[in-house]
Parts: C-alpha cells; structure tokens; sequence
C-alpha cells in the first residue's frame, strides 16, 4: 500500500523592497558563517525557491511566524504588480 500525504501552509509575507541592507547573498552568506550561524534559510528565496547567485541584492521579507527571510527581484516584481 502507498499513501502520498499533501500539506500546504499559507503565509502571511510583508516585503521590505527599500530597507537599509546594501550588502549581496554572498556577503550576507560569509558574514553569518564567521560568525558560526546556520544560512540554510538564506540561500535561497522563501517565495519561490530561486536559489540567489553570489552578487544577487537580497530583498528582506517578514514572515508571520518564521522571522525575516529573503526574496529574489522577481517575486517582488509580481508583488509590485498586484498593487499596482
């Protein structure tokens, strides 16, 4: 016998576009590892799972019950265009 179980989770997101981080996934990445942090929630965008490349600018996104995360430019650009 097989059973395959699907569970989807809704997420209430607020995007960040114009916060004041100015600083790229790659040095983002290196800061949190000299400092021993884990950045397995950061290398990737928490919308859509775009893996960011090194020089990719992060877009900060709070997460109702999960905390601050990143988003990549595209996902913001859908966003922006919702309410627009």
């Amino acid at each position: 016998m097989k059973i395959i179980k699907t569970t989807s989770k809704t997420y209430d997101i607020a995007f960040y576009p114009n916060s004041h981080i100015n600083f790229t996934a790659k040095e983002f990445r290196e800061a949190r590892e000299s400092a021993k942090m884990s950045t397995s929630k950061f290398i990737h965008c928490f919308c859509c799972g775009h893996k960011f490349r090194d020089d990719e600018k992060l877009i900060v996104i709070t997460v109702k019950g999960e905390g601050n995360r990143f988003a990549c430019g595209q996902c913001l650009e859908k966003e922006l265009s919702k309410e627009g």
